[in-house]
């Protein structure tokens, strides 16, 4: 089935802004089980975005400004051929799952998660467990220590203790940003969706940590060891007073 996403991403301050930069990982790549049709990643002022691809493979578009400026805006048109009955889906890696152990700032192991990951629970289980156990709130911790304290973190805090707990019992996890598609056409999302995936020893295999479903499609945009490397938009701004970021998701079965 072909996928239509249609994806808007738009900043405003409070006051002119001197210079903002925009690192933008919006692009997916084929793999098995998803073919890019076409993709179009377009800043406001139009023209083309120079980008490079990470040590794990993703695709990053920068977007600069560096004269006063009071907002930007970005969007994403494309769409991609996706094939359920081709089987698991998967990247052409650039690195060995044993890079998937590592701790990171936002993952840091104490005492209270490796007791959390005792036994190694299975993925799927463990993903339960933390969804009756946290409350989501966009501006609660991001830790993975601070998440599990508090009982409460963002969505990507969420994220990091599931990964954190997954290493912390010997198994290989990263963090997945994209889109989802339900089954429904018409429906909007505020961002794009974060999940997890774990190496079973064959393969990655795709957890919702979010969600208590599946969705019928998964896009992945980026992979990374946490939010910082894997989330689809990253940046810096110089100037005064506050900014203020949205975005406006839509996929449908085109």
């Amino acid at each position: 089935m072909r996928l239509r996403v249609r994806h808007r991403l738009h900043w405003e301050f409070d006051e002119p802004a001197s210079m903002t930069i925009q690192a933008l990982r919006l692009t997916p790549r084929d793999e098995a089980g998803l073919t890019l049709c076409h993709w179009r990643v377009t800043g406001d002022r139009g023209g083309a975005m120079p980008g490079f691809e990470d040590g794990y493979g993703n695709t990053t578009l920068l977007l600069t400004r560096n004269l006063p400026h009071r907002g930007l805006s970005v969007t994403v048109d494309g769409e991609v051929e996706f094939r359920p009955e081709s089987g698991p889906s998967g990247l052409e890696e650039t690195l060995p799952p044993e890079v998937f152990k590592r701790e990171t700032a936002l993952t840091t192991l104490d005492d209270a998660i490796r007791a959390l990951a005792a036994g190694s629970p299975a993925p799927s289980a463990l993903a339960a467990t933390l969804r009756g156990m946290v409350e989501v709130d966009p501006l609660a911790a991001e830790t993975a220590a601070e998440v599990l304290a508090g009982r409460k973190g963002s969505a990507a805090g969420l994220l990091h203790l599931f990964l954190a707990a997954m290493r912390a019992g010997g198994t290989p996890a990263r963090m997945v940003s994209g889109y989802l598609w339900d089954g429904t056409n018409g429906q909007d999302a505020a961002a794009p969706h974060l999940w997890a995936e774990c190496w079973d020893g064959e393969a990655w295999v795709p957890v919702e940590v979010l969600r208590d479903t599946a969705p019928q499609a998964h896009i992945r945009l980026a992979i990374g060891l946490d939010e910082s490397e894997a989330g689809s938009v990253r940046g810096i701004r110089r100037g005064p007073g506050a900014g203020h970021f949205a975005h406006s998701v839509r996929v449908d079965r085109a």
